[in-house]
């Protein structure tokens, strides 16, 4: 490493004095107006439009502190406030006065050029000079302007003003696609008054141009008119039809072939190339739409890049989020505005848009975004029992059943029995089955809500919290109360209480359990709470290295405070501050073996010759790498006898099932099949029984009898003979008898398991698809099956079982006294 001291010596004179950086202001102006800022010239016209709209909120500003009565007069007579249910052309705003329009057009002289006119508050020669011609100043930074902002908080009541003008170099941005500008403005003053009318012809970013009087104008606002270059093809209409979503002021935008389109105030444009799946949105405020497909997250009005499902959400003055340099993009989202304005609109949702909203299939897609809006809007029809919604194809009252993620899906999709025995009663207890002869019960089971998911393991990733890892089995520890405290958002008392009434475990202590933070948050976040075999793990060493350097904390400071709440994790962390990790184990953690990210998640296995590697360049044996990964929380290292072990190259040929090197290797629960063997010999110069002592020296043995392939499950053959089928009558086994012992009723594996208890949601799924529980309970037992009629079926209230971890769907064993294989239930 190359080392330099940052020492000046006192004697020593300075070779030169008073330097500072400078800008070449040529090259700054070349990059400010120049394509590698903005990547896409047309947005440009985004920016003037943008300029546009703050004209005239501070134009509706100034009049609104001169008059705020007659403001207010206007403002209600001429406003369109309306159910914007309209396409995106507003016919009906052709009457009402036009506040911006753009033209897109050709001189008589042929030259191409484009008008944005504005009826805002225009520019004197002060804001002309001062702000207009800086680059980096922005109007709203002027000592009058600050002066002003103060005049209207101070006003009863106060006068709202908020403008988009962020960086103040947007003018310059306008030579992307033009050579000159004429500028002409004529200045709302502060007291009402309308001031001189100026114009400017600018030639040329870098030329100089006179501001001068005009002929005086009808009214205050202004225009500017981009000279296009030569060859620009650019187009005012299109690009503002689709970056535009709301506008706030009426606007109209035309092109050189008389085509239009118009913007009514607030209202959403459907129109948008970029928003194609809005046709059917409602409204239901002045910054939120609700839609069946695809929506956005705008900012001002703007597409900002950032879809959303089931929604547009406008986030306008404080609310706005910061956005890049080009404008095209939010530097980030405050997801709690989003879900604040849209809880907050969730009654109305219900009343308005339940055509919408209550779709299962909307509620799933917007639960990856928020399950906070989800749960507002399935506990709003909760609220009112009647809703009703569809699944399956059948109309069920969402109201006493609620919704989590899964209930659209016939199949178990991972939940254990009793979350699919919870979700079957409360289906029949909102009237699904009834039109296939299962009748609702008298007591309903606990609704379900979709943030359950959370809590039953059943969530996927949220794009909201930026994980894509599904959510972890609840092992009612203080690590799964904070886990869904961490994904949910919710007080920790309200998760415990959830957990209650979901009939699931708490700790015994959870009464007292202390609010989270972020640094359980962030060690959450960096560590499976489950390995694959569905066992918890404690929070891992390299979770609390990441969180301390991610937080800027000590590891003892992340230790103390899971402490502090119960969560388990791994015994090296209390030592991670006074004893460091070597660089052999940060080898060994790291996905290249190079000590840096990316690092290893802890449920993955770390193959034998990741480990050697990282001990051969580390000098630390492979034992004490496996013990210190194994202190450190990963669970899934070799299984070999190591102590004392140099493994060799011969050594990772000779274990590895491939013979290469390379994960998978043998280990003491992988025998080595007796006919590698040979093969192993061959390739490495040895004798077998010199392997075979080599092998057994790791714990590895060897079978010489072949093994048998893994089970893939049942397959159709086994089935029908487990049913008792002779060879002639599995040849007449007919399409429908198939379809009937298929769990998904396709005809297709997976299959029925005869040896178990047909239960009663599978049951009652195919009877929705064939119309007869009847019927189908009849066939079944025909066949041999064991079947648990859904007519009869005792209630689930909750899908917890108050004890250990339940049994996954698979795994429902037969009746006791049960027929044998072949025999007809009763």
């Amino acid at each position: 490493m190359i080392e330099r001291a940052f020492v000046t010596s006192p004697q020593a004179p300075p070779v030169a004095r008073g330097l500072r950086f400078h800008l070449a202001e040529d090259r700054v102006r070349e990059l400010l107006m120049g394509e590698n800022l903005y990547g896409d010239p047309s947005l440009a016209l985004r920016e003037l439009y943008q300029n546009a709209v703050d004209a005239c909120r501070l134009a509706t500003a100034r009049r609104e502190f001169v008059d705020p009565d007659r403001h207010s007069s206007l403002d209600s007579d001429d406003r369109d406030d309306s159910d914007d249910n309209s396409d995106g052309d507003i016919h009906d705003a052709s009457a009402m006065a036009i506040e911006i329009e753009i033209e897109q057009g050709v001189d008589a002289a042929g030259r191409a050029f484009v008008d944005f006119v504005d009826t805002g508050a225009g520019m004197g020669p002060a804001e002309f000079e001062q702000a207009f011609c800086q680059a980096g100043v922005r109007a709203s930074d002027l000592s009058e302007r600050i002066e002003e902002a103060a005049a209207f908080a101070k006003a009863d009541p106060p006068v709202e003003l908020w403008q988009n003008s962020r960086f103040g170099i947007g003018v310059l941005s306008y030579f992307m696609i033009a050579d000159a500008l004429t500028v002409t403005t004529t200045r709302l003053n502060r007291d009402g008054s309308v001031g001189d009318a100026l114009r400017a012809h600018i030639p040329g970013p870098t030329a100089e141009f006179d501001l001068n009087r005009d002929a005086p104008a009808p009214s205050h606002g202004t225009r500017v008119r981009l000279w296009l270059k030569p060859g620009m093809n650019v187009s005012a209409l299109t690009t503002l039809r689709n970056l535009v979503l709301v506008c706030p002021f009426r606007l109209r935008v035309s092109d050189r072939d008389s085509l239009e389109h118009r913007w009514a105030p607030g209202v959403l444009n459907r129109g948008s190339a970029l928003l194609p799946g809005v046709a059917d949105a409602v409204r239901t405020g002045p910054e939120l739409w609700w839609t069946s497909g695809w929506g956005a997250v705008l900012a001002d009005g703007i597409w900002i890049d950032a879809s959303r499902s089931g929604m547009v959400v406008n986030l306008a003055g404080p609310s706005a989020p910061p956005l890049t340099a080009d404008r095209r993009r939010a530097v980030r989202l405050d997801e709690g505005v989003i879900d604040a304005l849209a809880v907050g609109r969730a009654a109305a949702a219900i009343d308005q848009a339940w055509h919408i909203v209550g779709d299962p299939g909307w509620l799933s897609r917007t639960s990856a975004f928020s399950l906070k809006i989800a749960d507002a809007l399935v506990l709003r029809a909760i609220e009112h029992q009647p809703t009703r919604s569809h699944l399956h194809g059948h109309e069920y009252a969402i109201g006493v059943a609620g919704y989590t993620l899964g209930d659209e899906y016939s199949g178990p999709a991972g939940h254990t029995d009793s979350v699919l025995q919870w979700r079957f009663s409360r289906l029949r207890s909102g009237g699904m089955f009834e039109a296939v002869g299962i009748a609702p019960t008298e007591t309903a089971p606990v609704p379900a809500l979709p943030s359950d998911a959370v809590f039953l393991g059943a969530a996927g990733g949220s794009q909201q919290i930026g994980t894509t890892d599904a959510a972890s089995p609840w092992f009612g520890s203080a690590a799964s109360v904070y886990e869904a405290e961490r994904l949910l958002g919710h007080p920790v008392a309200r998760i415990v209480e959830r957990a209650r009434e979901l009939g699931l475990r708490v700790p015994r202590d959870a009464d007292s359990l202390p609010e989270s933070d972020p640094i359980v948050r962030a060690s959450l976040s960096f560590n499976g709470r489950a390995d694959a075999d569905g066992e918890p793990l404690p929070v891992t060493g390299l979770a609390i290295l990441l969180c301390a350097r991610q937080l800027d904390v000590s590891t003892e400071q992340v230790v103390a405070a899971l402490d502090a709440r119960g969560i388990d994790f791994a015994d090296r962390a209390r030592t991670l501050h006074s004893s460091p990790l070597s660089p052999g184990v940060l080898r060994a953690m790291s996905e290249n073996g190079e000590g840096i990210a990316p690092w290893r998640n802890a449920v993955w296995m770390i193959g034998l010759e990741h480990i050697v590697a990282a001990s051969r360049a580390s000098g630390l044996t492979v034992a004490t790498l496996l013990a210190e990964l194994r202190a450190l929380g990963f669970a899934k290292l070799p299984d070999l006898e190591l102590d004392g072990k140099d493994v060799t190259d011969g050594d990772l040929v000779l274990l590895s099932c491939d013979q290469d090197s390379r994960s998978p290797f043998y280990d003491r629960s992988q025998p080595m099949p007796g006919e590698r063997m040979a093969e192993a010999a061959e390739r490495l110069g040895l004798s077998e029984e010199t392997l075979a002592s080599r092998l057994a020296s790791f714990g590895v043995s060897v079978v010489t009898t072949p093994r048998r392939p893994p089970s893939v499950g049942l397959t159709k053959k086994k089935v029908l003979k487990l049913l008792g089928m002779s060879t002639k009558q599995r040849a007449a086994v007919t399409a429908h008898d198939l379809a009937r012992i298929s769990r998904d009723g396709d005809g297709e594996a997976p299959w029925l398991d005869p040896r178990k208890t047909v239960p009663a949601w599978v049951v009652a799924g195919s009877a929705l698809r064939d119309g007869s529980v009847g019927v189908v309970v009849s066939e079944l037992r025909e066949l041999g099956y064991t079947v648990e009629d859904p007519r009869t079926a005792p209630l689930t209230a909750v899908p917890g079982t108050q004890g250990g971890s339940p049994s996954r769907a698979t795994d429902t064993p037969a009746a006791p006294g049960g027929p044998p294989a072949g025999a007809g239930g009763q």
